[in-house]
């Protein structure tokens, strides 16, 4: 039984490489599959992006102050600190993760003040 349980495991483990960590096939780098529109980007952060994230962390900052939220701001602001640092180098593409990163840190924070809040019957964000 433990042979039949490691050889599953093992052909598992092969499946998944195969599909997921080999090398990409050469023929399908530009091949389209099924029947969805497609569409390229280019998404490289720009200085628009870095100044409209600014203003998303700022109108975040001024909500959770005036409503009083729970925020752990050393982690926060130490996100922002790093963006900062990274904007004054020219890094946009480590500014704009170091924003994204802050409001995601921010909104987590608050996701879980309101399960636990709604878990003991009480709801306020």
């Amino acid at each position: 039984a433990l042979a039949c349980l490691v050889s599953g495991f093992a052909a598992a483990a092969t499946g998944l490489w195969q599909r997921y960590g080999g090398q990409p096939h050469p023929e399908a780098d530009n091949r389209h599959f099924g029947r969805g529109p497609y569409v390229t980007i280019d998404a490289t952060p720009t200085a628009e992006l870095l100044g409209r994230l600014a203003d998303i962390v700022r109108q975040l900052r001024d909500a959770a102050l005036s409503e009083g939220w729970q925020v752990n701001w050393a982690v926060f602001d130490g996100l922002l600190a790093g963006a900062a640092t990274a904007m004054r180098a020219g890094n946009l593409k480590d500014a704009a993760a170091g924003h994204l990163r802050a409001i995601s840190s921010m909104m987590a924070q608050l996701r879980e003040q309101r399960t636990a809040s709604s878990d003991s019957g009480v709801f306020s964000v």
